[in-house]
């Protein structure tokens, strides 16, 4: 029979200090052994996600979709279940308020109306600097004082580094920031999501492979997360409202998905949100 460490191990004293929460085996498999799904196989509870991809590739589209899905209770891209709606602060420094509004308007159209949980939502244009102190110990008190249990960050390159911009290929010092970010956000139960941009070699290579972590721009950001969606254009026409794109799903809780992605924005007059998906050929190995 499985003892715990203090037991096997007498001269150790209880009042001592744990500064590295250490828990013996029975202690570690009398907690959870699998994930908790904000979002059915895509976003494990705790687990940080990047939506990674090209300029233009619809990053912060797919995100917007996710975190109404999140807030709504509904399901995400129209494929993915929500389990029950959650709380998400977005900050997003890139798009501006008008197109996040006007993206918001178009999922609900598309969604028959599910303003009455908007509450669960909430923006901001304003990004913390995530390598200040200071900008972190602000941003877990509004996420606390707001009850969030998912936080955004869009772009994380406008986010990540706010002085010495060559750490940016750093592994270890912009592991060490996010690693300090994480942590802020999962002492108060808060699941990080960042949008992150792909190299200029994987967005030349357009329709003919599949996005990798690789891809991603900057040291230490594949290290860093356990959950991954992965974007990259496949095919579109210019003279169509319509693109199609490749999106890989993957992560350390064992999932993986190959999709094809169709987005239909509408016309100039009259813009609308209509997604399609269909399950790729190609399941992606990390």
């Amino acid at each position: 029979m499985l003892k715990n460490f203090m037991t096997l191990n007498p001269t150790i004293p209880e009042t001592r200090t744990d500064p590295f929460r250490v828990v013996s085996t029975v202690e570690l498999l009398n907690g959870p052994t699998e994930p908790e799904w904000l979002v059915e196989d895509v976003l494990p509870l705790g687990q940080p996600l990047v939506i990674g991809g090209p300029a233009k590739s619809y990053k912060t589209s797919i995100m917007v979709d996710m975190c109404y899905s999140l807030a709504t209770g509904t399901a995400f891209l129209g494929q993915f279940r929500v389990p029950q709606p959650r709380r998400v602060l977005v900050m997003s420094g890139e798009s501006g308020s008008t197109a996040l509004a006007n993206l918001v308007l178009r999922l609900d159209d598309a969604r028959n109306g599910a303003h009455e949980l908007y509450g669960n939502l909430f923006w901001s244009e304003r990004l913390p600097a995530l390598d200040n102190p200071r900008d972190r110990a602000a941003l877990q008190a509004e996420l606390r004082a707001r009850g969030a249990e998912v936080v955004v960050i869009d772009p994380l390159y406008m986010s990540l580094l706010s002085g010495n911009y060559s750490d940016a290929m750093n592994l270890y010092a912009v592991g060490s920031i996010l690693t300090r970010f994480a942590a802020d956000c999962r002492e108060i139960g808060v699941t990080v999501v960042l949008v992150h941009h792909t190299g200029k070699t994987a967005s030349s290579s357009r329709g003919t492979s599949l996005p990798h972590l690789r891809d991603l721009s900057q040291a230490g950001i594949a290290e860093f997360v356990r959950a991954w969606l992965l974007l990259a254009p496949s095919k579109s026409s210019p003279n169509s409202s319509r693109t199609e794109l490749n999106m890989v799903i993957g992560g350390s809780a064992g999932h993986r998905s190959h999709w094809l992605l169709e987005i239909d924005e509408g016309s100039p007059g009259k813009r609308i949100w209509k997604v399609q998906l269909k399950l790729g050929t190609s399941p992606a190995e990390y």
